[in-house]
């Protein structure tokens, strides 16, 4: 017997290799056992049965081939007499003669008796029954062994002998012999009835008989003995199966209790046929109040969520995985708890659906732990951001100093034509205004870009525009104007695609994918350095593409570009492309770099259509 521990877990009885291995061993064995003593009794009777009348057919097949011997001996004997007869003019060859010889003749029997029969069918003479002269006898028909049929004409017309086993007129099965005789023209015939051959076979066959059974009950008792061993051994076997088995169900049993998951069974009316422990933990109420009840009756708010599940399975057939849920805490009402739950419908080989079992587990933890994860991931993605706009900031004071100078310059402009009230420049003022005004509204757009980019916590997803958020992300990485001989192009696709992500965080992938374009360009002395972004959409996925004519990626770094903290510049946290792949496959796309066809690098990001 098992035992279950204070911590919940079970107790494995000790068991050897060897008795858990044998008891199924055993019970084949017992198994076939029975099945082979009921078969060697079965066949001992069948085989003794067998014998027994192979031994009767031989027997009379042996006997009546010896009367018909003896039927064609006697037949050729009288023939022969008349033939002698014919031979010697003084001795006529009539009926009484004959018959004379015939009594002369030794015979094994009395109820042998001789026919004659002339040329024309009938009978010439009754050895038995003299009345019955003058009858045909013509339409008797005689079968040999291997089949052939023929007539008393056939064969009075080929004057042929002919031995055998055949049926009288009256219907009475005889052996007969005929032989041919030219002096009568006419057939001899002797005949021997079956009650007389009949009686002789049963005679001689009567010893193989009570030898075969006395064999057989001689083999009955064996087998009966045999089989009965056979049949204790059996049982004896199936009573440790049935402990084994036993056994294994409590052990089952008290697993099924202290499992760490909720299971559960419900019948077709959703009530409840058994659960567990753990299960009884999630609802707040004790395991016996279960039994019998629906899942609305032991919990309103769990049935709001796995009845409708409940039916569909019910109905299809079809199983659920990982549905989540969220739930009040039984034991702490202010709290909420997550569960993952698969559904699996219960029944009996093929026939109807009988229940549905549910296997629950508690995730909150991991939900808090992946929570936790995604806010430490943003965290990360924004301090590589941060990181990016201090790397820009003297490019960006830069860019933005020159509209500042622009607007001090059309100021003073501006100051001095209105100290000066004899010159008439109202329009030259204009002007000057208007592109402060300009000058104002491109240092406004720059630190609107900045701000967003560097933006903390927003991470809602929305439709965009790839196009668009190309053009933003080129806007944004050249801000500093820290590549001014590098020159980026685009080749977009029209219409444009539409994605459904976080504008900012693919903003900071395409940037980062842009900077790096640019860093591996911008020492080229050879060539002018450019720098491509491509996009191409197909009928579900959209591919923006990042390529650059530098010196390309080194294969012995390849495999390690997208690793964390793995960088060969000389400044740099090494997290820009493991974030940047983060960010993609958190919206179900592909990040990969590869080899464009003359030089370079060339790093593409595989994202989903957004739905229409």
């Amino acid at each position: 017997m098992t035992a279950q521990q204070s911590d919940g877990s079970v107790d494995r009885p000790e068991r050897s290799d060897s008795d858990s291995a044998s008891d199924p061993e055993q019970l084949r064995r017992g198994e076939l056992l029975v099945v082979w003593g009921l078969i060697s009794g079965i066949a001992a009777l069948v085989l003794c049965l067998v014998a027994g009348y192979v031994s009767y057919r031989l027997s009379r097949k042996a006997h009546i081939e010896s009367i018909s011997r003896y039927n064609r001996v006697v037949s050729q004997q009288l023939v022969q007499s008349l033939r002698q007869a014919g031979k010697r003019a003084s001795t006529p060859l009539t009926t009484k003669w004959i018959m004379e010889r015939w009594n002369e003749l030794p015979r094994s029997d009395s109820s042998v008796y001789m026919c004659l029969i002339d040329r024309d069918g009938k009978l010439a003479a009754h050895s038995l029954q003299p009345d019955k002269a003058g009858s045909d006898v013509s339409g008797i028909r005689l079968t040999d062994s291997s089949g052939k049929s023929q007539t008393i004409p056939d064969l009075l017309n080929a004057k042929t002998d002919w031995v055998g086993e055949n049926t009288n007129l009256r219907g009475k099965r005889q052996i007969a012999a005929y032989t041919y005789s030219d002096e009568l023209e006419g057939l001899v015939v002797i005949h021997t009835p079956a009650e007389t051959y009949e009686a002789d076979i049963r005679s001689a066959a009567m010893p193989w008989m009570f030898g075969f059974g006395i064999a057989t009950l001689g083999l009955v008792p064996a087998c009966v003995i045999f089989t009965s061993l056979a049949f204790r051994f059996y049982h004896k076997t199936t009573r440790e199966a049935q402990r084994h088995l036993k056994d294994q169900f409590v052990e089952l049993e008290q697993f099924y209790r202290a499992a760490p998951v909720g299971l559960c069974l419900v019948d077709t009316q959703l009530r409840f046929l058994r659960l567990n422990e753990t299960m009884a933990m999630i609802t707040g109420i004790p395991i016996e109040n279960h039994v019998g009840k629906t899942i609305d009756e032991i919990s309103p708010d769990l049935a709001t969520h796995v009845e409708p599940i409940y039916r569909r399975i019910l109905k299809t057939g079809e199983r659920e995985l990982n549905h989540e849920f969220s739930l009040r805490d039984s034991s702490h009402h202010d709290r909420w708890s997550e569960y993952r739950a698969s559904y699996h419908c219960v029944r009996a080989g093929d026939g109807p659906i009988s229940g549905v079992s549910m296997v629950v587990q508690n995730v909150t933890l991991e939900k808090t732990a992946d929570q936790e994860r995604a806010q430490h991931a943003l965290e990360l993605a924004h301090a590589s951001r941060l990181n990016t706009i201090g790397q820009m900031v003297a490019g960006i004071i830069h860019e933005i100093n020159q509209p500042l100078s622009a607007i001090s310059n059309y100021a003073a402009a501006c100051s001095a034509t209105l100290a000066n009230t004899s010159t008439n420049s109202d329009s030259k003022i204009n002007d000057w205004l208007d592109k402060i005004g300009q000058q104002a509204v491109r240092c406004g757009e720059i630190v609107k870009q900045l701000r967003g980019f560097v933006r903390k916590g927003d991470d809602s997803s929305e439709f965009i525009a790839v196009n668009d958020l190309v053009r933003e992300s080129i806007a944004l990485a050249t801000a500093d104007r820290r590549y001014p001989d590098v020159c980026v192009s685009t080749d977009l696709s029209e219409p444009s695609p539409v994605i459904f992500v976080c504008r900012v965080q693919f903003q900071q992938v395409i940037v980062n994918l842009l900077r790096n374009a640019c860093d591996a360009v911008s020492h080229i002395a050879s060539e002018s350095p450019r720098v491509v972004v491509q996009a191409a959409a197909d009928d579900k996925h959209v591919v923006i593409s990042v390529t650059d004519n530098g010196p390309g990626v080194d294969p012995d770094i390849r495999s390690m570009l997208f690793d964390p903290f793995f960088t060969t510049k000389g400044e740099g946290m090494g997290i820009g492309l493991a974030i940047c792949k983060s960010i993609v496959e958190s919206s179900d796309g592909r990040l990969w770099e590869e080899t464009p066809p003359q030089r370079g690098a060339r790093f593409c990001i595989e994202l989903p259509l957004a739905p229409r």
